[in-house]
């Protein structure tokens, strides 16, 4: 068996992890296009970034592993040029990271093992 979701969640499970830190950046948020997933992580085959986070989290939940959102990144590339939660010179006014949030908001407040969310990851 491959490096699936799966098989990390079991590994999780088995070594008593009770929670993890899902990373994102805004970019692909907004984008939701197709993840390039491995061929063995077939639950994720043609899934878009938001409900790979979804799959995920439901992955998690079977185990009883909370889960926490935490943007990482506005783009897969860039970090936020004065160390706040938005870019104004990236692009990503304080209106679209809101609705960047809120689009992952909308699919993940469902999860009762999404607990928590880190806005932005090591703001200076």
């Amino acid at each position: 068996m491959g490096r699936t979701p799966e098989r990390y969640m079991d590994y999780l499970k088995r070594n008593q992890f009770n929670a993890i830190r899902l990373l994102f950046n805004h970019e692909h948020i907004l984008k939701n296009d197709i993840v390039d997933a491995p061929k063995e992580a077939t639950i994720l085959f043609q899934t878009r970034y938001i409900e790979m986070f979804l799959i995920l989290a439901r992955e998690a939940a079977e185990r009883g592993i909370l889960v926490m959102m935490a943007c990482h990144r506005m783009t897969p590339e860039a970090w936020p040029g004065k160390g706040l939660w938005y870019d104004d010179e990236l692009g990503f006014t304080e209106e679209v990271v809101k609705e960047s949030w809120t689009k992952l908001a909308s699919v993940l407040c469902k999860q009762w093992n999404v607990v928590a969310a880190d806005l932005q990851n090591e703001v200076s």
